[in-house]
């Protein structure tokens, strides 16, 4: 009876959002019955509301060898497997500082606005710099792609999509990207920052390949080219 109700509580905070107290309750229910197997599964459900994919894991396990023919539970070990490896590869979103929800365009604000502050011409010998700045294009080139985004999401490139060692940045092409067309000479000729050329597409070499991502080309009358973002 005891374990009844402090399953019936559990399942009541977890409407409020409180998960924190029905784990609590959780897991005094199972400390009373052990083989309470519909505790099992509402707590592994929390374990992955939290991301604690390691623990629901078990979990479903556990009841799985308690209900080993339950289709329901098979497929709900499955998908916290899943999650789990998800978890376990690079989070684009964390890197870009973003929820897992965001808009199209608050990705791409937070990508110019971190690729901006590590970009290397502004951190001169900054290797931690440097390779933030990689991981930040190289998680703009998943999540600023709907089709590629939409793959991270649902983890079906789980053993690895376009990771770092297929991606390169190249830094210069960054300002070509934020400044315009014309870029101020900080290297005599056709070279700028860093002594790199900024002939060739504003998305080429190894930055971040976008389609068209909103990129547009102005001419002035004074023969000037200047781009910007829709």
């Amino acid at each position: 009876m005891m374990s009844k109700l402090y399953s019936n509580r559990s399942a009541v905070l977890i409407k409020l959002g409180k998960y924190t107290d029905a784990l609590k309750d959780m897991d005094k229910a199972l400390e009373i019955d052990p083989n309470f197997v519909k505790v099992l599964r509402r707590r592994a459900d929390t374990y992955i509301k939290l991301e604690r994919y390691e623990e629901a894991v078990q979990d479903l396990k556990l009841a799985m060898e308690l209900e080993s023919n339950n289709v329901d539970i098979r497929k709900e070990l499955r998908n916290a497997e899943r999650e789990l490896k998800k978890s376990q590869r690079k989070d684009y979103y964390r890197i870009l500082e973003v929820s897992k929800d965001a808009s199209d365009i608050e990705i791409k604000k937070a990508y110019r606005k971190l690729a901006l502050q590590h970009h290397p011409d502004k951190n001169c010998g900054d290797t931690d710099a440097e390779i933030k700045f990689k991981e930040i294009g190289e998680a703009y080139a998943i999540l600023g792609d709907p089709a590629k985004k939409q793959r991270y999401d649902s983890g079906v490139d789980i053993d690895g999509i376009n990771g770092a060692s297929d991606f390169e940045v190249d830094p210069s092409l960054f300002f070509q990207m934020f400044m315009g067309g014309d870029i101020p000479n900080m290297g005599g000729g056709s070279r700028g920052f860093g002594g790199t050329s900024f002939h060739g597409s504003p998305f080429g070499g190894g930055f971040p390949r976008q389609r068209s991502s909103g990129y547009h080309s102005h001419s002035h009358n004074n023969g000037r080219s200047s781009f910007h973002f829709g």
